[in-house]
């Protein structure tokens, strides 16, 4: 051996290599800005997509990677009809809280206009918003609409048939014992139809597994 230089055994061991390292926090809440927002498995866009959340779904933060506007956010989705399935979103398309939401204005509204439709209730989603501030009561109104159209009966604008097809592919995914997939079949749909197919693909998923 050269005197004065070191085996490479020492030089690996002397030169540490990085790794991420999450950040430590207090508990975080996020809801979700943009109409469609992907869930990957990993901090990066190149990571695989899990499934995609909508407008105004409310995450609860688990981790975070990176600061500032290239920060990543390791999530589980609060708002129903979403995986509780922990992954990754940029931190550039959640607006964060350090209080826990009680609920999803969206998602309220939502079960609202489905529960008075199918029960052939008046169209009234100001009865439920009257007294929120104003983004509440736009994410509120919006979610009323999407619900009531989902549940008139015949549903004309189709949303039943992609919560069918979504509860369907779930179903069958569930009794094969694959992974969970909604993203094969609402990848691209409008935010409405994708939620519909995810909320029915993830029932589905849940009703097939053993």
């Amino acid at each position: 051996m050269i005197v004065g230089l070191w085996p490479m055994a020492e030089v690996a061991r002397a030169i540490p290599l990085a790794s991420p390292q999450l950040i430590a926090q207090a508990q975080l809440y996020g809801t979700v800005i943009p109409n469609e927002l992907n869930v990957r498995d990993g901090a990066g866009t190149d990571r695989r997509v899990l499934y995609v959340l909508h407008r105004d779904a409310v995450v609860r933060i688990t981790g975070q990677y990176g600061d500032g506007a290239d920060s990543w956010y390791r999530i589980v989705p609060m708002t129903s009809g979403y995986p509780q399935t922990e992954g990754w979103v940029s931190g550039a398309y959640l607006k964060i809280r350090d209080s826990q939401p009680s609920v999803s204005y969206y998602d309220t509204g939502y079960q609202a206009g489905l529960a008075d439709a199918q029960a052939g209730n008046t169209y009234d989603p100001v009865g439920g918003s009257r007294d929120l501030p104003a983004d509440a009561s736009r994410a509120y109104t919006r979610g009323y609409s999407d619900g009531y159209t989902a549940g008139r009966p015949g549903n004309p604008s189709g949303l039943q048939r992609y919560y069918d097809d979504g509860y369907q592919h779930g179903l069958e995914d569930g009794r094969a014992g694959r992974t969970y997939d909604p993203v094969a079949g609402s990848h691209g749909l409008p935010a409405n139809l994708s939620r519909e197919y995810t909320r029915g693909y993830a029932d589905g998923y849940e009703q097939g597994r053993p």
